[in-house]
């Protein structure tokens, strides 16, 4: 694969460093297949949020085959892209990667990401330190409950332009659950397609198995109440 990218940074964000994760499965989530029905797959955007120190920012450098590159304190918000040529042919799949930075601090920061231009072709990451157990359950709601907020302003501007994409998000998002789900009247699920990753898994493993249950039943419940996919550990 041969990845291209670009970076430019805002400013300020307390210190941190990154943790190593896998990322193989990043251009799947990035890349979207084509339909006449669906936004172009040439172009998607990522945005990454989660705990400070969880691994954010080591998380996109593997994603974009820049292992070698030394993980730097994440400023407020930063922006990179990355392009993989799509076999013999000759356009790119190419993904605008935000991360925000300061965990739950800057959440106001997401409209800039999260707008009309890239709500249809949006997918949220969020990364959690699983060695801060009393910390997963605010930062996981507090971050989405703020993109869904956002993501909500957005789509009701792009029905007041009598766009297709809100109605189109918005029956995909409810598609996992049916019609008849016995919990449809609490479920909130975001609008596009959302992944909880948890880093520092080795921590995770050494605690006591009641402690361990605990935050795997608050993952499951958050991740099923947004409509987040929760990688099975």
């Amino acid at each position: 694969m041969s990845t291209t990218d670009h970076h430019r940074r805002l400013p300020e964000d307390p210190k941190r460093k990154g943790s190593k994760s896998s990322s193989k499965d990043l251009w799947k989530l990035a890349a979207k297949k084509k339909d006449k029905d669906k936004p172009s797959s040439d172009s998607r955007t990522l945005l990454v949020m989660g705990n400070q120190e969880a691994g954010k920012s080591s998380l996109i450098l593997r994603f974009l085959d820049r292992t070698n590159e030394a993980v730097k304190p994440t400023t407020a918000l930063e922006y990179t892209f990355g392009r993989r040529s799509k076999g013999h042919d000759t356009t790119k799949d190419v993904v605008h990667i935000w991360e925000l930075g300061g965990g739950t601090a800057l959440k106001e920061l997401l409209e800039t990401p999260i707008t009309v231009n890239s709500a249809k072709a949006l997918s949220l990451m969020v990364v959690l330190d699983l060695s801060k157990p009393d910390e997963l359950w605010y930062t996981l709601d507090t971050l989405l409950s703020a993109a869904s907020n956002r993501l909500r302003k957005v789509l009701k501007d792009l029905e007041a332009k009598e766009s297709k994409i809100p109605a189109y998000l918005k029956k995909k998002s409810w598609s996992k659950y049916g019609d008849d789900h016995p919990d449809k009247d609490f479920l909130q699920p975001l609008q596009v397609p959302t992944l909880i990753v948890g880093s520092k898994y080795d921590v995770y493993q050494e605690m006591e198995p009641a402690r361990r249950k605990v935050v795997s039943r608050c993952l499951r419940f958050l991740a099923h109440m947004y409509g987040a996919s929760l990688p099975e550990g």
